[in-house]
């Protein structure tokens, strides 16, 4: 029996069950086929060779294996899904190499198929309307509501069916009387009160509308502006069903290499999939996450694992999953890092930059553990439910154009500690309920601001060995106005 080859699952002998030794899988996605073995990086003999598909591998792969990734010059076009992949076992982790190769969310736009919409725009409608990818450069939708002018309107399905307003210069919303027509035939008197700020200066959201036949501002009919027709050289839009790009000027579609990204996620994880270890990976232009976790995996490991012009996250762990972060770089994603629910996150060794919303955030619930990290120009910086941050570098350079948003923000049991924020004109943001210990941190430039929303600062916020400017202030109190002093430690 000692000539028993290592592809054999498990013989039974005596009773006894031996298991096959530890065995490496390979992928390529240009000389693979997915009906060999995935034995062997070449293809030899019989079925012997690489499989074609990320897929099939994961499909073969279990406790103790290994997956190598081929690095052809080519990204592989789909997802790292460990769905219904047990994983490893202690001492035996599943581990998939990507030895540096790129996973990409987006597929190939067809050269052909582009007709004119107007002068040099040009429209199609049969690509998904999710972003665009042209010569290797994401490009981000264009959206009605970010180009109204005072006095415009428009409606966004695909931001909750909102009708967006922008108020006239000098105006207030209890002088603009307007009212919509439905698909229905019906008229709707909207109510000031229900007016809410967009988030845009000057313009206004109103919620829960059918998508109107027309509008009226003050018994006067106005039209609704669409995306479309805005766009300036390079800009792309999405809107009803069909896409509608504006290239540069004087290049065409078919003289331009457009991708389309069609992909949720590069890698995920579900269910109790456990003891995993994935080192050496890229992940790209998914419209989601780059890695993203659910339910209660536990043991997931990433290891110089990066993300780059993601749609959402380029890291998500969500409900009650544990995993471990070491060597990333994060580059202009929605977030960085976002992490939500009861999941428990250790960080370290990371580079978050330009993201457009968070760099890294932990939300209440969750549980982060940071150390060695660096931040830098992205819209928030470091936001943390509970857990500690050590090590960290945050950095707003002179090219932000999100200099008032806080470098640090927590709202429960935070420490923090060796932490330094370079150029971040808003120092920390907490609230009540939440108990953060600061030390042995250094915060510029002179004028700064720690802000504490509720009357018990001492109770909430302690500082030991911090430096400041000596402009820099400690701000509390649960409404406006704020009381001030300058930052004492204690």
């Amino acid at each position: 029996m000692r000539f028993l080859r290592s592809t054999i699952c498990a013989v039974v002998i005596a009773g006894v069950p031996l298991i096959a030794a530890a065995a490496d899988i390979y992928v390529d996605n240009l000389k693979g086929n997915d009906t060999w073995n995935g034995t062997a990086a070449q293809s030899g003999q019989a079925d012997a060779g690489p499989f074609k598909s990320i897929a099939r591998s994961l499909k073969a792969a279990g406790a103790g294996d290994t997956v190598h990734l081929a690095v052809t010059g080519q990204p592989y076009r789909e997802t790292a899904s460990f769905y219904g992949n047990p994983g490893g076992t202690p001492g035996k982790p599943l581990v998939f190499d990507g030895q540096g190769a790129f996973l990409t969310g987006a597929d190939l736009c067809p050269a052909t198929g582009w007709t004119v919409y107007q002068a040099d725009v040009y429209t199609r409608n049969d690509i998904p309307a999710r972003m665009l990818i042209v010569n290797g450069d994401l490009r981000l939708t264009e959206v009605a509501c970010q180009l109204l002018k005072p006095g415009e309107v428009c409606y966004v399905p695909q931001l909750s069916n909102r009708l967006f307003f922008a108020l006239p210069t000098g105006t207030k919303p209890d002088a603009c009387r307007m009212e919509v027509g439905q698909p229905d035939g019906s008229t709707v008197q909207l109510e000031t009160a229900k007016w809410q700020p967009a988030g845009i200066n000057g313009v206004l959201r109103y919620n829960d509308l059918k998508p109107p036949t027309w509008v009226k501002l003050n018994g006067q009919a106005i039209p609704l502006v669409k995306a479309r027709d805005r766009l300036q050289p390079g800009q792309w839009c999405s809107e009803d069903n069909a896409v509608y790009y504006r290239p540069p000027t004087g290049k065409t579609p078919d003289q331009l290499a457009i991708e389309c990204s069609v992909r949720e996620h590069g890698m995920m994880f579900g269910g109790t999939t456990a003891q995993v270890i994935v080192r050496n990976v890229n992940i790209t232009h998914v419209f989601d996450d780059g890695y993203n976790l659910h339910g209660r995996v536990s043991g997931i490991e990433l290891h110089n694992c990066n993300a780059y012009d993601c749609g959402d996250q380029g890291f998500s762990a969500h409900d009650d999953c544990s995993s471990l972060i070491d060597g990333a770089e994060y580059r202009n994603c929605k977030d960085g890092v976002y992490n939500v629910t009861r999941s428990r996150t250790t960080a370290r060794n990371l580079i978050i930059c330009r993201a457009r919303a968070m760099g890294y955030a932990g939300a209440a619930e969750t549980t982060d553990t940071l150390e060695n990290v660096i931040l830098i120009d992205n819209a928030n910086q470091l936001q943390l439910g509970n857990g500690s941050a050590k090590n960290v570098l945050i950095v707003r350079t002179s090219a932000s154009a999100h200099a008032q948003t806080p470098a640090i923000s927590c709202s429960g049991k935070v420490t923090l500690s060796q932490i330094s924020a370079v150029g971040n004109t808003s120092l920390f943001r907490t609230d009540a309920g939440a108990s953060v210990r600061v030390e042995d941190c250094f915060f510029a430039p002179a004028q700064g601001v720690f802000h504490i929303r509720a009357d018990n600062p001492e109770q909430i916020l302690s500082l030991k060995n911090v430096r400041a400017g000596a402009d820099a202030k400690l701000e509390w109190g649960s409404k406006y106005p704020f009381k001030s002093l300058p930052p004492q430690p204690n």
